[in-house]
């Protein structure tokens, strides 16, 4: 990969997202198109690893702050273990006194009064044994229902000298071997904790230079949250410091730092009222986005902070990546594992304010009672009539948090000069179909919303890697409606955070089922990085947990060896333009009032369009309305909120393309503005439709759908049933699958205009069914047989599954088939077949 020009010094870079030769969104510094890939690190360590024979550790490490000092023994949570630590010293190496007391593993007495234990509801427990040592045991199960739980153990805060060298030593063992230990040293300020590094072990250094020798100059990172003081008071130390670090390793280096937009307590201290409240009155440490005048605090700081990075680093700040709310991902605190929120005074002021914006009588925040529905029990759709406060509050959400989006954007922008990237995550549309309460408490279901508001002011969106199907052997699907969001102009990003063979903790590692080795891993990033140039996306490699995922210069020359491949898809002559389309309507989404169906329907099936051997977008319904896709198969994975202007709008595209196939799913226009209505499904369809007894939604292939190639068993794969899933009428010609009472679950039949509609009605969707209907939309399917996740555009990148073997291919046009890594012939199109090794990727230009 070529590496960025070096600039003059002190001339300003431009570096901004434009349209590229094909009118798709690329990356440009200063008006040059370069490749879209990006390391993404921050400050930490390598963990040390025990076994089960004692072991001493010297670690030295220099606060870079006065503030109060903690020195932490973190260990895996995921098993019962037990850790044994003595002789635990903190030395100053300028005076030689001790930061610990040496005594402090002597008694229980000496131990409580040095040490903390944090439990976050495990059954672990820690004391000192009668000669000396800390012994921590049994953390691995939850006593109650708090997630992630995890157990570890730190010192009292003690003040550390500014720019002092310490030095940590301790002896450590445990009841097995290739142990975790984490031992870290963080200050402290306002509750907020800083790490340093431990002299020698911090990953970051050795990482930015490998991607710098790999051409990689664009480097993103984590600035510390203690830069945000109060309200309007900022220091700018601890930011230019990582800044000054990075371009000592890599003077070519262009920074994106990501900036969260947390306020380090402060906050919740300052304005108690001001934060995101629960149904039952507690209330989280952020603030809440309803809150206003937080939301004109947060953009001061961060319009301070990027005029700062253009003055000061004016040759080598590329952008800026504002963050906030849960994970820095721009959806609400907490809202996977903490009661419903909504309850601040900001949020119920907010939601009377934005009901009469649209027309409507002022409303209260619905009660717990309205919003928390029996998971296995209730109707999982909402009734557009009699739960319009419900859907209201919901889409109230969504707007509110893509008004902030907007709002971060615009300051960014403006105080750049227009200069700079904005990069935002936003837009989990398929990720949240499987919320437990539902979609709608995200805030991520506004994309279209935001992208017709602020599309101007966004460079990129993004987001992790899809965590469904992305391990060796599989997909590596996206979160969102990527394509969607490129025809805005707007790039779309993955955040490529696949943990690695240097990932020290092997049993996260089975557990994900990936890169046990550095060839799997190898094959998964030279995956990843093909389907991101084939699409034209984005991507960073992320060392999540900064203990040198991507430390290692055979990761590094895989990414060298593709730019010959990322800069023919930057001079491409037409963008991504796949024949099968994944459609999900952001407005269905929000009647949704929880997640267990509508993963079946819109998340899941994610896994079996990979593997139907075409390659496949993902588009908001909303988008498509308004621009018709020339997909020949477009599945519309949430169609169920329709309106008579939609419907109408579909039919005009029924006539001006009569040769697309559509695949309906679930409930198709059941939901109407008058009522939840099944007429409205053959409104939509043209299929009667027909509500079904509960059942698991499992289905039987008839002669026709075995025909087709579907399986003879459809397997919804859920132990308690479907309270209301939905069936049509249709000939045994038109039907492919009958649901256990012989209600047909798939059906197909010409419409007016001679393309054809099919209605999928089982949560069950496996590869064949997808194959099926391509088979059925005349779609190009460059794998014949075996399941392959395959990426085309000229190029092919092609994926073996877990079990390899042997895989045939179809370019679709005459001519040799090169291998892109060696250059050679290895085949003559179109067909060809290869024997391809279990998780196999393969590169070829045709």
């Amino acid at each position: 990969m070529a590496a960025l020009a070096v600039l003059a010094a002190g001339a300003e870079v431009e570096v901004r997202v434009k349209p590229g030769s094909a009118g798709a969104p690329q990356i440009h510094v200063d008006g040059k198109a370069v490749p879209a890939r990006m390391f993404w690190g921050w400050r930490g360590h390598r963990p040390i690893i025990v076994g089960t024979a004692w072991e001493r550790f010297e670690l030295a490490f220099t606060p870079k702050a006065a503030d109060p000092g903690t020195i932490h023994f973190r260990i895996p949570s995921d098993r019962a273990l037990v850790v044994f630590l003595r002789n635990v010293r903190v030395v100053d190496t300028v005076t030689g006194a001790d930061y610990l007391d040496p005594a402090s593993l002597s008694s229980a007495e000496a131990f409580a009064k040095a040490w903390t234990v944090f439990d976050n509801d495990t059954l672990g427990h820690a004391d000192v044994t009668a000669d000396g040592c800390l012994k921590i045991e049994g953390w691995g199960k939850n006593k109650g229902s708090k997630p992630n739980p995890h157990f570890h153990c730190y010192t009292k805060r003690t003040p550390f000298v500014e720019g002092r060298r310490y030095v940590l030593s301790f002896e450590a063992k445990a009841s097995e071997d290739d142990v975790l230990l984490r031992p870290a040293a963080y200050t402290c300020y306002a509750g907020n904790y800083t790490r340093w590094p431990f002299t020698g072990r911090d990953p970051f250094p050795a990482q930015v230079k490998m991607a710098a020798d790999a051409g990689v100059d664009l480097v993103s990172f984590m600035v510390p949250k203690t830069i945000w003081k109060d309200d309007y008071t900022y220091d700018w130390a601890d930011l230019d410091d990582l800044c000054d670090e990075v371009i000592a390793i890599n003077p070519k280096a262009l920074l994106v730092p990501r900036i969260k937009l947390e306020t380090a307590g402060w906050w919740a201290r300052k304005y108690p009222d001001d934060v995101i409240t629960y149904a039952d009155g507690s209330k989280g440490p952020a603030p809440s986005i309803a809150c206003r005048h937080y939301r004109e605090k947060a953009c001061r700081f961060l319009e301070a902070m990027t005029r700062h990075l253009c003055e000061k680093y004016p040759d080598r700040f590329a952008g800026i990546h504002p963050a906030a709310q849960n994970s820095s991902e721009f959806f609400y605190w907490d809202t996977w594992s903490k009661p419903f929120f909504g309850y601040d005074p900001a949020t119920k002021a907010a939601f009377k304010a934005w009901r009469r914006k649209h027309g409507r009588p002022e409303a209260e925040v619905p009660t717990l009672a309205e919003r928390k529905l029996d998971i296995f029990k209730s109707p999982t759709l909402a009734d557009p009539v009699k739960d319009s406060v419900l859907v209201d509050f919901r889409l109230y959400l969504q707007e509110e948090m893509a008004d902030f989006v907007a709002e971060v954007a615009s300051v960014c922008r403006k105080a750049s000069g227009g200069k700079k990237l904005v990069i935002i995550f936003y837009g989990y549309q398929w990720e949240f179909a499987g919320h437990a309460r539902g979609a709608g408490t995200s805030g991520h279901y506004a994309l279209k919303y935001l992208l017709d508001k602020a599309a101007k002011d966004l460079d990129i969106l993004c987001s992790p890697i899809s965590y469904l199907d992305r391990a060796w052997g599989q997909t590596a699907s996206a979160m969102s409606a990527a394509e969607t969001i490129m025809r805005h102009g707007v790039m779309w990003l993955f955040e490529d955070d696949s943990r690695t063979f240097l990932d020290p903790d092997k049993t996260a590692r089975k557990g994900e089922g990936v890169c046990m080795d550095l060839a799997q891993t190898r094959q998964v990033l030279l995956r990843n990085n093909a389907q991101t140039a084939i699409r034209g996306f984005g991507s960073w490699w992320m060392d999540l947990p900064a203990c040198g995922w991507y430390m290692d210069t055979r990761l590094w020359d895989l990414m060298a060896r593709l730019g010959p491949f990322d800069r023919a898809m930057l001079n491409r002559a037409r963008p991504f333009t796949p024949e099968v389309a994944a459609i999900v309507d952001e407005t269905s989404m929000m009647y949704l009032s929880l997640g267990r169906v509508s993963s079946r329907f819109v998340s899941v099936p994610r896994a079996a369009y990979g593997r139907a051997g075409a390659p496949y977008g993902q588009y908001l319904l909303s988008d498509v309305l308004e621009r018709p896709l020339d997909a020949k198969l477009q599945i519309f994975q949430s169609a169920w909120y329709m309106t008579p202007e939609r419907i109408a709008a579909i039919n005009a595209q029924r006539a001006a393309k009569p040769d697309v196939t559509r695949v309906w799913c679930w409930a198709p226009g059941y939901l109407t503005p008058g009522g939840k209505d099944v007429g409205g499904i053959e409104a939509l369809t043209g299929f009667k439709g027909k509500a079904l007894a509960s059942t698991d939604g499992s289905a039987t292939a008839t002669e026709e759908g075995r025909r087709r190639g579907l399986p003879e068993r459809l397997a919804a794969k859920d132990k308690h049933p479907f309270v209301d899933l939905f069936g049509v009428e249709a000939t045994d010609a038109e039907t492919w699958a009958r649901f256990e009472d012989g209600t047909p679950a798939i059906a197909v039949r010409k419409n007016a205009f001679g393309g054809n509609e099919v209605f999928l009605g089982t949560p069950a969707c496996p590869p064949e069914l997808v194959r099926a209907l391509a088979d059925l939309a005349g779609v190009h399917r460059y794998v014949k047989d075996g399941n392959a996740a395959i990426w085309a555009a000229g190029w092919l990148s092609a994926m073996a599954d877990e079990q390899g073997g042997k895989v045939t291919f179809d370019t679709g046009v005459a001519g040799p088939v090169k291998d892109f890594f060696t250059g050679k012939n290895i085949a003559d199109g179109p067909v060809f077949t290869l024997d391809m090794a279990p998780g196999e990727t393969r590169l070829f230009e045709f």
